[in-house]
């Protein structure tokens, strides 16, 4: 296939922003919607380049940004409702290396040639995908751009801290691209106004709060790591929970919180009634 000419290298202020960049496949890398036209992966396997390559947005754009994004060892995903087989068969006959996208980064809540039925619904929302694509990698949610035409996506992944591009009709192509260094310019700038410090300490403060936590390795928080979670630990076996803190040098600082249940108030009485038997002991003691 010949290339787009365009000179990649020229967005790396970009691109470095940035350590995953995932992409919906429905009107998004294509510019059909596969699933709803019940494409099957045979169907696409045995199309012709030409139909093949009308299905795709910008094809040759797609598969030369994808291949520059990996020589930056960046990470990209495919985050979709359709059907694995289908995305995987399209994305085979467009990279010659079939190991770039495969069940490790294509994440859809279909398995193989499934169809949502009864039993299997589409989600709400693509938030449980990229909760796992990003404990998976442990990635940072604002280290994520992430493209679709459904501004629902958009707008509910944004709650996790990922900035999402919305993608117009037509799917995305080189056009849509430039378009969007333009826009992020200012955003993804370097600039010290208090604007820009305010945002990215804001973004840093969702990375925190909600990545971390996911992590598998909090399950014993004596574990040594650079990572700290901001979050109370409620112990086993008990209702008592110690609240960590970020203090001098990255140290953690436990604080008891609460301590209470069945035991704590049956102690309680238990006190009352012995002071009670106490002191009516010594009332009836000095009157005789």
């Amino acid at each position: 296939m010949d290339s787009t000419q365009i000179i990649y290298s020229n967005y790396d202020g970009l691109i470095k922003k940035f350590d995953l960049f995932a992409f919906d496949f429905d009107l998004t890398v294509l510019k059909i919607h596969a699933y709803a036209s019940e494409i099957t992966a045979s169907q696409v396997e045995a199309m012709g380049w030409r139909k093949l390559s009308d299905h795709f947005a910008d094809p040759i754009f797609f598969r030369d940004l994808i291949n520059y994004l990996i020589s930056k060892k960046k990470k990209v995903a495919i985050v979709s409702f359709g059907t694995y087989n289908v995305i995987k068969a399209y994305l085979d006959r467009l990279f010659d290396d079939s190991t770039i996208f495969d069940r490790h980064n294509i994440m859809t809540p279909l398995c193989g040639n499934q169809r949502y039925a009864r039993n299997i619904r589409q989600h709400a929302d693509k938030n449980e995908l990229f909760i796992e694509l990003a404990r998976n990698l442990e990635i940072k949610y604002s280290r994520i751009l992430f493209f679709d035409d459904d501004l629902n996506n958009i707008q509910h992944t944004s709650e996790l801290g990922i900035v999402g591009i919305h993608v117009p009709k037509g799917g995305f192509t080189r056009i849509v691209w430039k378009e969007m260094i333009n826009n992020m310019e200012g955003m993804t700038g370097g600039g010290d106004d208090g604007n820009n410090k305010k945002k990215s300490r804001n973004r840093n403060d969702q990375d925190t709060k909600i990545i971390y936590p996911l992590l598998e390795k909090f399950e014993n928080p004596d574990e040594e790591s650079a990572i700290v979670p901001i979050k109370a630990i409620k112990n086993r076996g008990g209702n008592k929970y110690k609240e960590e803190k970020i203090v001098g040098g990255g140290e953690k600082e436990e604080e008891d919180v609460k301590e209470d249940g069945f035991m704590s108030y049956y102690i309680s009485w238990l006190n009352m009634f012995a002071a009670i038997f106490i002191a009516a002991y010594w009332i009836i003691k000095k009157m005789n």
